[in-house]
């Protein structure tokens, strides 16, 4: 089936045209370039149950299928990491860090 290979290009297309800003539409359709790879790398036998034979190897069009399926759950990750929604800077685990201890006390 071609048409879940078309609809992550359309998908990361949409991704791509949504912008960088942290706006409603740019955040669902991100998630949904997220959600969409995800289920058909959980369902990639379905395509390829027609196909399943003693003389059929379909090893090599299914890696494909979930290769590209894992390419664009990247460019949604990166889309992510774009908008700023990822913690990946020391700051945005500042909250989780333990008080450092106090050795000295000053009185005046």
């Amino acid at each position: 089936r071609r048409g879940s290979q078309k609809n992550i290009g359309m998908m990361c297309f949409m991704m791509y045209m949504s912008g960088s800003g942290i706006q409603i539409f740019s955040i669902l359709v991100t998630f949904n370039g997220i959600i969409t790879p995800v289920r058909s790398i959980m369902s990639s036998a379905k395509p390829f149950e027609g196909l399943i034979d003693d003389k059929v190897d379909t090893t090599g069009p299914r890696l494909l299928f979930v290769a590209i399926n894992l390419a664009g759950l990247a460019f949604a990750v990166y889309r992510l990491n774009i908008m700023g929604l990822l913690p990946t800077t020391v700051s945005d685990w500042v909250s989780s860090l333990p008080a450092p201890l106090v050795l000295e006390y000053s009185a005046s």
